[in-house]
């Protein structure tokens, strides 16, 4: 049952990772807010039952294997912390295999001598056609390496004064075991936490100073869609994880992580506001939505906190019961509903951009080939003229006509 589980997280992962940043924009968007909303909700502030399979729903789609914990065979905190950072390594070894076998099969190595030569173009071909979907691999399970990562550093001090770590009590903490978490929880966040965003914005910059923007890359899927000024601002996306996630891990009280929370995301709606990186302006409203929806699911987690009607003031409630709290529970109620008609209506729209996006790239790789087709044509018309000595007026006219004709199918397309 655990190992299904897993293997079933790790197969969600990977699907949506194939469909999601380096293929559809607007999908990329969704999972983004799918994935900060889920952290959100895993704030322990006082949730409304009606919200708790939401919240359940959330938590899946963040692929987060600590969902299989209460299996009676799961593994411990320690085991999922492993399980969880060595999964973009098992998927790494996974794209090796599978590009590889592609690699043997197609590539033509007779001209090559050696087994080493041989190896070594198996090899560079292979991590060449790989490399942009291992990133994007990398970037969708982002947030789950800041959980662990950040995590494996937080102990909390319990009362026989020993310090233990919060998600595995049974550790202590900067001794043995811990010690070992640690060091790889440190390598994690030089190198993945902090490196992948650093090397996003160096990265898309570089290529932007040597004009390389236009040329065909495999991480195109980082700057492609950003105007040319904001070409960099994939990076702001992988920054806006990290950050929610330290609130999540490292913040003890749930009213200062609701309110720090919402402080974070009013200043990326501002920022967003102005910037508006996006090359097309339906993922820029988009963007703009899903962030305020988020604003929205954190402040609604901290109005379940207090009393919301004055009849309630002083007392503890639902603990103090329906005489008391009667009211108060009826206007909880009304808004963990609307919070659900908002968060639903959000999905429904992601839903529906990408869908439009969908079709959008669709036309667009249509377009393409009609064009290149129309291209080749003429090109090939035009060899046969010159094979022929020159060509004839009418000729001519005929090879302007065709590509009239095909680039006009293409826009129709």
């Amino acid at each position: 049952g655990t190992t299904f589980a897993i293997l079933a997280t790790m197969m969600v992962w990977l699907a949506m990772n194939t469909f999601a940043s380096s293929n559809y924009d607007a999908l990329d968007i969704a999972l983004l807010f799918l994935q900060i909303t889920g952290m959100v909700a895993a704030f322990p502030l006082r949730w409304h039952s009606n919200l708790s399979i939401l919240n359940t729903a959330l938590g899946l789609v963040n692929f987060e294997v600590d969902f299989v914990s209460p299996c009676p065979d799961a593994f411990t905190a320690e085991a999922l912390f492993y399980v969880q950072l060595t999964l973009p390594i098992l998927f790494g070894l996974g794209y090796t295999i599978y590009f590889g076998t592609i690699q043997v099969l197609r590539m033509d190595l007779t001209h090559l001598e050696t087994t080493s030569a041989k190896a070594k173009a198996i090899a560079h071909q292979t991590w060449s056609v790989m490399r942009g979907d291992l990133l994007s691999m990398v970037i969708v399970g982002y947030h789950q390496v800041c959980l662990k990562s950040f995590g494996a550093l937080k102990c909390k001090t319990f009362p026989d004064g020993l310090q233990y770590l919060k998600m595995a009590p049974e550790i202590e903490c900067w001794q043995g075991r811990h010690l070992a978490m640690a060091v790889v929880a440190v390598f994690y966040i030089i190198f993945v936490v902090l490196g992948v965003p650093i090397w996003c914005v160096v990265y898309t910059i570089r290529r932007r100073m040597n004009n390389e923007l236009t040329k065909q890359t495999d991480f195109g899927f980082l700057y492609e869609r950003y105007e040319i000024d904001w070409i960099w601002w994939h990076a702001v996306l992988i920054v806006r994880r990290m950050v929610i996630a330290f609130i999540l891990v490292m913040i003890d009280t749930p009213m200062i992580q609701g309110a720090a929370a919402a402080v974070v995301l009013a200043a990326f709606i501002v920022v967003h506001s102005h910037a508006q990186p996006f090359i097309d302006d339906s993922l820029d409203v988009l963007e703009i939505v899903t962030l305020l929806g988020i604003e929205a699911y954190a402040l609604a987690g901290l109005m379940f906190f207090p009393s919301l009607s004055d009849t309630t003031q002083g007392f503890v409630c639902p603990g103090d019961g329906e005489e008391v709290c009667g009211g108060d529970n009826e206007n909880k109620e009304v808004v963990s509903i609307l919070i659900i008609i908002v968060i639903v209506s959000l999905i429904l729209i992601c839903v529906y951009v990408t869908i439009v996006n969908v079709r959008d790239k669709a036309r667009e790789k249509k377009s393409l080939r009609i064009i290149r087709s129309v291209v080749t044509r003429i090109v090939s018309a035009g060899n046969d003229q010159q094979g022929d000595g020159g060509g004839k007026p009418a000729s001519q006219g005929r090879l302007k006509r065709q590509e009239s004709m095909g680039s006009q199918h293409a826009l129709n397309s």
